[in-house]
């Protein structure tokens, strides 16, 4: 699959934090002329809303270099296929970010584990009364 960065200023620490499998939308403030691009002409008579849909592979907090700059925090994502990359690169987006259902899936998972167990025993995991 192909891969595309995306820099952002602070999204590193942005809540809820975004994982691994999150879902990116991407749209392009303008329309672009995708269906010439593709056909192998550019021509800007005819202009397309499109949306990408990306899938979140990692964050990369940012830091400073050498010189004292400071270098975002980067979100890198799944992308088209390379031959568009051209295209989209002088078009600003409007993103967002969808949570994945992945941790949702997990505390629903724990909640029905906590629901098979004694009450006693499940009050004493959650609100601990002795030092272990």
């Amino acid at each position: 699959p192909h891969r595309a960065t995306i820099e952002i200023p602070g999204i590193h620490d942005a809540r809820p934090s975004i994982q691994p499998g999150d879902k990116m939308l991407l749209r392009p403030h303008y329309p672009v002329p995708l269906a010439n691009y593709l056909k192998g002409f550019q021509s800007n008579q005819q202009r397309d809303r499109v949306e990408i849909r990306a899938e979140v592979i990692r964050t990369v907090r940012g830091r400073s270099n050498r010189k004292g700059e400071r270098i975002n925090d980067r979100v890198i994502l799944t992308w088209l296929d390379s031959k568009l990359v051209p295209l989209f690169q002088s078009f600003p987006f409007n993103v967002r970010f969808i949570p994945s259902n992945i941790v949702h899936q997990r505390c629903l998972a724990a909640l029905t584990w906590l629901s098979t167990i004694k009450p006693a025993i499940a009050k004493e995991l959650l609100y601990p009364t002795k030092e272990p």
